[in-house]
């Protein structure tokens, strides 16, 4: 396999480009961040494909409406185009799908974990359209039949799912940091996902460096959060990627500034 396949695959290229010129600009995007209501937020977004996925669903109800079909929108994209390449780029697309996937599995978590109860509570958190993009309807419908996290963290493991490790680490850790439950769930499933792409890594060179870099951001942003939260060295080892030169260099000095964290780790961002 040539070194950077993936990245050069010539029926690849044109479609990426395709995607990138539809990008919202930097000026729809500061629009974006300052909407103060969702309606404001609907009109910023008209004339853009994202507009265009709006109207389709009418009358809009509150931001997790929105926010599942927008989302259903960027999985069908990324979906059409794995299938029309060949693999192992399509093996890779693929893959990065499961990081939606992972997003049920963190909204059911929280609300488990919030106390919320009901199949309808939490059907209105999941998004459907990736298990079905997946063809993994049995994973949707063993994670909708749980009762609690454990029983949500065994069928996870018993179908030998990426999040089931990571649910198993939020049930140990949480019982001596509780207030950080949220977090827990959010960065141990993150990992999940990361550790659950480095199996792609070996593909050519240029996976292997995207993955090496997402790793490396990673790391630094729970290295990050956890001297500006005052979070113990001990909890940012269970939470950390034990690889890359940011974990490796920034894990010996975590008791430093944030800013001597920043300056110590910078010339590894710019490889």
């Amino acid at each position: 396999m040539s070194s950077n396949y993936v990245i050069k695959l010539t029926a690849l290229g044109p479609r990426v480009r395709g995607l990138r010129a539809r990008y919202l600009s930097k000026d729809k995007l500061n629009a974006l961040i300052l909407a103060q209501t969702i309606d404001d937020a609907v009109n910023v977004l008209k004339g853009t494909e994202y507009g265009e996925v709006l109207e389709r669903l009418g009358k809009i109800i509150d931001e997790a409406q929105v926010t599942n079909e927008v989302r259903s929108h960027v999985i069908r994209s990324i979906s059409s185009l794995a299938s029309s390449v060949p693999s192992p780029a399509s093996t890779v697309l693929k893959s990065y799908l499961m990081r939606f996937e992972l997003e049920n599995v963190k909204v059911i978590a929280k609300s488990l974990v919030r106390g919320l109860e009901g199949g309808g509570s939490i059907e209105g958190l999941v998004n459907v359209t990736i298990e079905e993009e997946l063809g993994r309807r049995h994973v949707l419908a063993a994670m909708m039949s749980v009762r609690d996290v454990e029983d949500l963290r065994n069928k996870l493991m018993e179908i030998q799912h990426p999040a089931g490790s990571a649910l198993d680490s939020f049930l140990k850790i949480s019982k001596q940091y509780p207030q950080y439950n949220v977090m827990l769930i959010d960065t141990l499933i993150d990992k999940a996902f990361i550790e659950y792409l480095m199996r792609l890594a070996r593909i050519d060179y240029s996976v292997n460096k995207f993955i090496k870099e997402l790793v490396d951001f990673y790391n630094l942003n729970v290295i990050l959060r956890g001297r500006l939260w005052g979070v113990s060295q001990e909890l940012i080892n269970e939470l950390a990627i034990r690889s890359g030169a940011v974990f490796s260099t920034a894990v010996k000095i975590y008791g430093e500034s944030p800013t001597r964290i920043l300056e110590e780790v910078a010339p590894y961002s710019h490889r």
